[in-house]
């Protein structure tokens, strides 16, 4: 127990992940997507929703679309010969925020560039719609073949004037859907760079948080936060920091929540993500100064009939949700959970 901290136990239900402060909605000028307004989640780069030709997947946040979302992504990741766009998009249902669908996709570690929309409905009640964006219009897959998806582009490429591109070598990775930069033809995108150990201290949101021996951390490209990977052997854990503004009420419109209202919205997402009950083996309050917030251990089965267990605290101080979480199978997290304990106890906003 950390000094300057009191905790009350409390026995309950619940769990959150990730979730970033957003980047400034965009207009899309011309194309397929001409005049709507489009909200990049988890990072997207914007541009790339000017760019032809495209693969785009057209999605619903549920269940029923993520089987085809997860195979689209891991698409979207190989190396390709020419450089077409890629991306997803999610048009917002009654009821859907920017906020509550960004979590479900965080959760799931997608990588493809993602857009938030509730400027038209490009479902028109289907789960997801395959499409090939070229010369201003679209062409929708009549079934979900990413083999027909591939020699379409091909196709569209060859005929946009594209020209074909060396494919990465195994030390390089391509970045699909990021537009190169001026004067420069399509090429790979260089390997990440390397992690930091020990401390990670985020002046923009104010919190600090001790990586573990054998772990590095990568901050975010938005800054919001940071992810760890362990470099001394295997792991499946999942362990990151983040911080959110205060800026949604409980039902999406601008406002304030409490923490509790916070990870209550996230436990309804996981749940809906996995299809499965989210059952929480204690909760505590936390408060740190002046500040309060939530400390939650929990556990659920997922939707491939994995145990996981989780813990995950979130703090709301000047203005700001900031949070810790880890999250496992429930084997590795039981055999961690002194790692955890010291990671969660390092945790501590600074302002």
């Amino acid at each position: 127990m950390r000094i300057g901290r009191v905790f009350v136990v409390v026995m309950a239900v619940g769990v959150a992940l990730a979730n970033p402060a957003f980047a400034a909605p965009v207009t899309v000028e011309s194309g397929y997507f001409a005049d709507a307004e489009f909200q990049p989640l988890m990072d997207a780069d914007p541009r790339v929703l000017e760019r032809e030709p495209a693969a785009v997947l057209v999605f619903a946040a549920d269940q029923s679309a993520f089987t085809a979302l997860a195979e689209f992504d891991k698409w979207a990741q190989r190396p390709h010969r020419f450089d077409f766009a890629i991306y997803a998009v999610v048009p917002g249902r009654e009821g859907d925020t920017a906020l509550v669908v960004e979590e479900i996709l965080r959760q799931r570690n997608v990588r493809v560039p993602i857009f938030f929309t509730t400027s038209a409905d490009y479902l028109a009640g289907e789960p997801y719609k395959l499409l090939v964006l070229r010369g201003g219009g679209a062409l929708q897959l009549t079934r979900f073949s990413l083999e027909d998806l591939e020699r379409r582009m091909e196709r569209a490429s060859e005929d946009a004037g594209l020209e074909p591109r060396s494919l990465p070598a195994s030390d390089t990775q391509t970045s699909p859907g990021s537009p190169p930069a001026s004067g420069d033809s399509a090429t790979t995108a260089p390997r990440r760079p390397p992690g930091r150990k020990g401390v990670y201290n985020n002046s923009r949101f104010g919190f600090t948080v001790r990586f573990p021996d054998g772990w590095v951390y990568r901050e975010s490209r938005s800054g919001d936060g940071a992810v760890g990977e362990r470099v001394a052997g295997p792991s499946k854990m999942d362990m990151r920091v983040w911080a959110t503004p205060n800026e949604f009420a409980a039902d999406g419109s601008p406002g304030k929540m409490t923490v509790r209202d916070y990870l209550t919205q996230h436990i309804e997402t996981l749940g809906q993500q996995e299809g499965a009950t989210v059952e929480v083996e204690a909760r505590y309050v936390v408060r740190e100064g002046f500040s309060e917030g939530r400390d939650y251990t929990y556990s659920y089965t997922n939707k491939d009939g994995e145990k996981r267990r989780g813990r995950l605290q979130a703090i709301e101080a000047d203005g700001v949700f900031k949070v810790a979480a880890v999250e496992g199978p429930a084997a590795e997290f039981d055999r961690s959970s002194s790692m955890i304990e010291d990671f969660i106890g390092s945790f501590s906003a600074t302002r």
